[in-house]
């Protein structure tokens, strides 16, 4: 993606999800994202639509994963501690599951306790879009909608603190 500053890789990520993916029935063309750079429609978890651009205006982190994938749920602690940590400094961590059915979702977001937001994208459309092939990924996107960098593979608390935190306490 031309906007993207920086690319970090990481050994472990998983293949892509056409690589690895459960088999997974195609819902209403409805529920397929729309992508247009960084603005995309997807689902949340209640089945409604919902738009990227609502969330302009924080800084985002958006984070492609998988229950199937391992790196994904080695990291989601990692997520969720950070998030409670900085979620009332205008900050979103936003998980978008690829290719989950709804109920293995909801055994990962009670397994870990997530609390940040998690959308759908049950046939990998926003991600293939963006050309991410490697799960799990992340996109920071500052405030005006900016993506920043890419970061594939499994988040560490450095990484968390050297890329994101800044920006959270950017005035």
């Amino acid at each position: 993606m031309a906007l993207l500053a920086a690319l970090a890789f990481s050994i472990g990520a998983c293949q892509s999800p056409a690589d690895q993916a459960p088999e997974i029935e195609r819902e209403t063309p409805e529920a397929t994202a729309e992508v247009s750079g960084l603005e995309f429609v997807a689902r949340d978890l209640d089945g409604e639509n919902v738009r990227f651009s609502s969330l302009r205006g924080k800084v985002v982190l958006v984070n492609f994963w998988a229950s199937w994938c391992p790196p994904c749920r080695e990291e989601m602690p990692l997520l969720q501690s950070y998030y409670e940590e900085h979620a009332g400094e205008d900050f979103v961590l936003l998980g978008i599951n690829v290719s989950d059915q709804p109920g293995s979702i909801e055994e990962i977001v009670q397994l870990y306790g997530l609390t940040f937001l998690i959308w759908r994208d049950p046939m990998g459309d926003i991600m293939t879009g963006m050309n991410i092939n490697g799960l799990p990924t992340s996109i920071l996107v500052n405030a005006s909608g900016e993506p920043l960098f890419v970061w594939l593979g499994p988040f560490d608390q450095a990484s968390l603190d050297q890329h994101v935190t800044p920006l959270l306490s950017a005035p």
